[in-house]
């Protein structure tokens, strides 16, 4: 499920989700999303780990930098997270 407003454009390997028989979905709206991915991520049915390509610590500076790298995709980031410790 692709969620929110992303990249105007993306590059999917279609014929890999074609031979897994992967549904694409697209939702604009985060409404009502919340409940089942909480649900979903408690159960550990799914694990967004591998989605965190990038860490940063909470300055001013590195938070800017975590901005910049999500906005841009810079060095191939595709989620960051701001650490606070």
């Amino acid at each position: 499920m692709l969620i929110g407003m992303g990249r105007p454009t993306v590059t999917i390997p279609l014929l890999e989700a074609s031979i897994r028989e992967v549904d694409l979905l697209g939702v604009f709206r985060y409404r009502f999303t919340y409940p089942t991915c909480l649900k979903l991520l408690s159960e550990k049915k799914i694990d967004v780990s591998p989605l965190i390509t990038h860490k940063f610590k909470f300055t001013q500076e590195s938070v800017m930098d975590a901005f910049e790298h999500c906005k841009t995709g810079k060095d191939g980031c595709i989620k960051a997270m701001i650490e606070l410790d």
